[in-house]
This record gives C-alpha cells, structure tokens and sequence, in this order.
C-alpha cells in the first residue's frame, strides 16, 4: 500500500515538472517569437532616430563652426544696408572713374585682387558680394535680376562710389552689368564684359540641361550645407577646393572663401541665382540695348582647346557685339574664363581704353 502511494506521488511530481518546464519553455518561445515579430518596426524606428540624431549633430557642428569661422577671419571692407539685409562692400582709391567689380556666381571678391593691386590711375574700386555670398547677408527672398540692380545700385550709393561707372562683369556678372548699363546708361562710361554668359547660349537646349543638373546639385548641397554636409565634404576631400579663380589667391584667402562657401546662406545663394537661369526668358542682350556706351567684350581664344568647339564659341561672343555701336571683342591668348586671374593686364587695358575714349568724347 505504501508503495503504491510513493509510486502515484512520484508520478504526480514527476508530471508537474516536466510540465512547468514546458510551460516555461514555451512561454519563453513566445515572447521570443513576439519580440521577432516586432524587430523590423523596432529596427526602423531605430534608423530613424538614428537619423535625427546625426542631423541634430550635424546642425549643432554647422552652427558652432560657422561662428568659430567669423572670429577666426578679419573682414576687409564694410557691410552696407540695403533695405532689410547687409551686403559686404570693399572700396578703394579715389578719382574720376569707378570700377565696379562684379563676379560670377559662386565667387569671391579676392579674384579681382591681381586687376586691383597692378592697375594704375586715379580711380575709385570698387567690389563687393551679392546677396548670401561672401560676408554679405541672406535676405531670405527668391532673387532674381531686378532686386539685383537695385541691391547694386543701392550698395553704391551708401558706399559712396559714385559716377561714372565702368562695369566689369565675369560670367553671370556679364549680364548684371550688361542690364544696369542698360537701366542707368547715363551714370555708366562703359562695360568690360569677362567671358559673359550669352542668352543665345543660355536658352539653347544644351545649356538647360546642364543647368537643369546643377540645379539639381545645388538643391541637394543647400540641404547638406545646413546640417554640415558639405563642410565635411571638404574637410575629407570629397569636394574639391581647387577652381580657376583660386590659383593666384593666397592660402589665407582660399581658406577664407572656403569659409563662406561651406555655409547654408552660400549655398542658398548660389542654388537661388542658378534658377534665375532655368526657363531663362530674358532680353538683356537686345541689339544696340546699350546704344552708345562703350564696350570691350574679352573672350579667352581657347576656352575648350578644341578648335571647331572655340571657333563657334568666339563666333557667339562676337555677338555681343550687338549691344552698342561702340563695342568691340577681343581674343585673349593663354587664359581661362577667368582672366581677370589669368591675364589681369587685359582687363587693365580695357578699362583704360574705355576711360580714355569716355574723356575724349566728354571733350
């Protein structure tokens, strides 16, 4: 009898056991299973807070170089108002003529240094950055050619550079001078137009595409831009600091540039005026829509080293020809599209060409 008691309690022991074991095993299976189910949602929530993490990082990185950046560099010239933001402004010199400078996009004033430091005569230079570039400040608005030549009009005044003006435009620069020679005519003598963009090529199929592309960049660089991106493309060597219009700026200068370049107001600046160019409609380069101011157009003679490719690109610059009744192009040898930077004489040259045809007809 007591066997058989010890044998039933043994079984029911036994039984209980194996059965908590199993119940702990598979309740164990379960919530292993559970937590698997819910690993994909975790892991996404995860990347994306990961995400917000780094561009939070990023923002806090950007912000903090950029002021290290402006203790770090002294600022050679003056901030002027020009309604509801400043722009940066440089002047120098005294005399009867003023040289306005104005760049193409993406630039720094410190490209006309070699023109400014070799030039001879008693005249009043002047340069400075346009909206968001450089020291200048970014208003915050959509930009286009009108609030340009009032920005210009408006940094000269408080800047006290006054008339006449002989415009020297590189690139985009081209048409900014080309279109307040044309809206002020009176208070200019004359415009040196450096490799000028043209309209004829600016509306050609070819030319929106490549600036559909680089639209396209620049709206991604301006979204990296605020959040570090494209300071760190630089820092790594992925972005090259290495362009045309560096190669006779100091090393402090570069530095300097490169400085204002990796910032989201540059950035903005430069993605802002490239769309001024997408769907380009306008008529700045009308036929004789300078009548009678005085224009020396400089094209470089082997933009492309190609032959067949330079021949048609000389041929469109002669075009500008158009503009006045007094204008004239000349081939510049051994430079690149900046040869204020290559060829600095050249510019030098045309400027005194149009400031001593401009006396003799004042006589």
């Amino acid at each position: 009898m007591d066997y058989l008691c010890y044998y039933h309690i043994w079984k029911l022991i036994s039984w209980r056991d194996i059965n908590l074991k199993l119940g702990f095993s598979t309740n164990s299976f379960y919530r292993y299973i559970h937590r698997r189910k819910k690993t994909p949602e975790k892991v996404l929530e995860f990347i994306v807070f990961f995400i917000i993490f780094i561009l939070f990082v990023g923002l806090i990185y950007q912000f903090i170089a950029t002021q290290v950046d402006k203790g770090k560099y002294k600022m050679k010239g003056k901030l002027v108002s020009v309604g509801s933001y400043r722009v940066f402004t440089n002047t120098s010199g005294s005399g009867s003529y003023s040289i306005v400078f104005i760049s193409d996009m993406n630039t720094p004033v410190e490209q006309w240094n070699r023109v400014k430091e070799e030039i001879e005569g008693d005249y009043r230079l002047f340069c400075y950055d346009r909206n968001g570039y450089g020291w200048s400040d970014s208003s915050g608005d959509e930009v286009d050619m009108k609030k340009t030549i009032s920005e210009l009009k408006t940094a000269l005044s408080k800047s006290g550079v006054y008339s006449p003006y002989i415009l020297v435009g590189h690139g985009y620069g081209g048409l900014i001078a080309t279109e307040y020679a044309k809206k002020y005519s009176e208070n200019v003598a004359g415009v040196v137009l450096i490799d000028s963009l043209m309209e004829e090529e600016i509306k050609s199929e070819e030319f929106q595409k490549t600036i559909n592309k680089q639209v396209s960049k620049a709206k991604i660089g301006r979204f990296l831009s605020y959040f570090g991106g494209i300071r760190l493309g630089y820092k790594t060597n992925i972005l090259n600091n290495d362009e045309g219009f560096l190669k006779n700026m100091s090393d402090s200068e570069k530095e300097l540039f490169l400085s204002h370049r990796v910032t989201s107001k540059h950035c903005t600046a430069y993605y802002k005026e490239l769309q001024i160019l997408q769907n380009y409609e306008g008529n700045i380069q009308e036929e004789n829509a300078l009548e009678n101011v005085f224009v020396q157009v400089l094209t470089p003679a082997k933009k492309y080293n190609n032959e067949e490719k330079d021949k048609q690109y000389i041929s469109m610059q002669g075009n500008l020809e158009k503009l006045s009744s007094k204008a004239e192009q000349v081939l510049v040898e051994d430079s690149s599209s900046y040869i204020q930077v290559d060829r600095p004489e050249t510019v030098i040259k045309a400027i005194n060409k149009i400031v001593k045809e401009s006396s003799k007809q004042k006589k």
